[in-house]
């Protein structure tokens, strides 16, 4: 939303430093989460294969 609100109005540097900071936070969540699923996913397959 952020970005669509510099986009449309006026991109000021405070706005940009904003639209990065929210980028990289995103990615420093996101990036974790998606390798604890895998592991969670092949954790489970592993218990499945040894019957637990």
């Amino acid at each position: 939303m952020v970005l669509v609100a510099g986009l449309t109005t006026t991109f000021t540097e405070t706005l940009a430093r904003v639209v990065i900071v929210g980028l990289v936070a995103g990615s420093v969540v996101l990036a974790p989460a998606i390798v604890f699923a895998y592991a969670a996913r092949s954790a489970e397959r592993q218990d499945r294969e040894r019957g637990l």
